[in-house]
């Protein structure tokens, strides 16, 4: 109200000042927010470097555990102890005239029963107690005939003396891989242990024939939980996916299958998820290396960077994800916090300008009025008639002496009419009066 009581120039004047202050804060504003999404842009950077960074981590970690434990498995399967029993096997005629003659049970019990007591028998299985104590991480270490019945073998620290007769697809699979030193490794998988292992296993030749496979399982979760705590970031997850799961009974391949996943750890080594997930090999072949995907879990949209790791004719893919609301965090924070900043700053620019808009309104408003006061002032000095005291002649500029009324009919064009007031009449003519 009192704005719009002003005087139109007081309004235009503050107007005036109130646009000029807040257009001053237009490139201020401006670089702010540029500065504000060129931090974004460059958190945006540096966290993509970091993800590919620790992805490339992960994906190197587990390649040189799986290469030790290889190095680990080919000096052990190495041993003449292995090669000897082999061959006392493939070379008893009375036990191999009995076995053929045997009709065995499916659990493969057959050699176990009738050596176990013998020296060469004694002196791998004490051969074996010592790797499985030696704390190499293995869960069951086993030597197999080529007719798939077990010969030698523990679990969990326990003689087997019996164990499923070689109809397993990773053992048929064992038979028909060329002659080599190369060892194979089954996929990761729950089926026969119960527990997450790492199967490595090598068809052992003896002049030029297989007589057997050699077999190892080590513990998944030492290579597993090295490879989750190997990256120590708040609200990072690491993912590993056995990219074509393969059922090892029958052979049939089922797809994906998380084997590591610190976002959900009941989701690894889910059998009946495999080819079920969220994640498909699909997907990384549309991403070029370094580039850092996106994906939605549970809600939640994540972004991550991805490696393939290939070991051992077996492909997996490492993944390490971070979520979108942490990717730019600070950069988000620097923005809502310069947006704030800014907010505060046009509040106070505009009650600057209001107030200056005020004061100088104000000034303008009291020097109009002294301007007034002073018209007034001078017009009633202009007004001010000098009279003489006797005959009431008035003097004009020119110092000229005028009797009231020429005075009057001249400068202020007043235009008399004459007559006599009663006293005049009185005085001049008393009897007239009188009647």
């Amino acid at each position: 109200m009192k704005f719009q009581k002003m005087p139109l120039k007081t309004r235009i004047f503050s107007s005036f000042i109130i646009i000029l202050l807040l257009v001053s804060i237009i490139p201020i504003l401006f670089i702010s927010l540029s500065n504000s999404q060129e931090n974004v842009e460059n958190e945006t950077l540096v966290n993509s470097m970091m993800l590919n960074s620790h992805c490339d981590h992960i994906a190197s970690e587990f390649t040189a555990h799986l290469s030790a434990l290889r190095s680990s498995f080919r000096a052990i399967s190495d041993h003449s102890d292995i090669s000897e029993i082999l061959g006392w096997v493939a070379n008893n005629s009375t036990l191999q005239d009995e076995f053929a003659n045997y009709s065995y049970p499916t659990n493969g019990d057959f050699y176990p029963q009738r050596i176990n007591h013998t020296e060469i028998y004694q002196k791998l299985y004490a051969n074996f107690e010592t790797l499985y104590y030696s704390n190499l991480h293995i869960s069951a270490i086993r030597l197999f005939s080529k007719d798939g019945n077990l010969i030698v073998g523990m679990k969990f620290g326990e003689q087997a003396m019996k164990d499923y007769k070689g109809g397993r697809q990773w053992f048929k699979n064992a038979l028909e891989f060329p002659v080599s030193d190369v060892c194979y490794m089954s996929p990761i998988s729950l089926n026969q242990l119960n527990t997450p292992a790492l199967r490595f296993y090598k068809p052992i030749v003896i002049n030029g024939t297989i007589e057997g496979i050699f077999h190892i399982h080590y513990d998944a979760p030492f290579v597993l939980d090295a490879i989750s705590s190997c990256i120590q970031c708040s609200q990072h997850y690491t993912i590993l996916i056995d990219s074509n799961f393969e059922d090892t009974i029958t052979g049939e391949f089922l797809g994906e299958m998380y084997v590591l996943n610190t976002l959900d750890n009941r989701s690894c080594f889910n059998v009946s998820t495999a080819g079920q997930i969220e994640f498909k090999v699909a997907m990384f072949e549309t991403l070029a290396i370094d580039e850092i995907g996106t994906i939605i879990l549970n809600g939640d949209e994540y972004y991550f960077s991805w490696q393939k790791v290939s070991f051992n004719q077996r492909e997996w893919h490492a993944l390490h994800l971070s979520l979108a609301s942490d990717f730019t965090k600070s950069a988000d924070s620097i923005l809502r916090n310069n947006m704030i900043i800014l907010f505060i700053v046009l509040v106070l620019v505009a009650a600057i300008a209001t107030s200056l808009s005020f004061y100088f309104s104000g000034l303008i408003a009291r020097s109009d009025e002294k301007v007034e006061q002073a018209e007034l002032e001078t017009e009633k000095l202009r007004r001010l008639l000098p009279i003489c005291a006797s005959c009431k002649k008035i003097r004009d500029k020119e110092n000229n002496w005028h009797q009231i009324d020429s005075f009057l009919t001249t400068h202020e064009r007043i235009d008399f009419t004459h007559g006599l007031c009663p006293d005049c009449i009185q005085k001049l003519y008393p009897n007239l009066m009188d009647n």
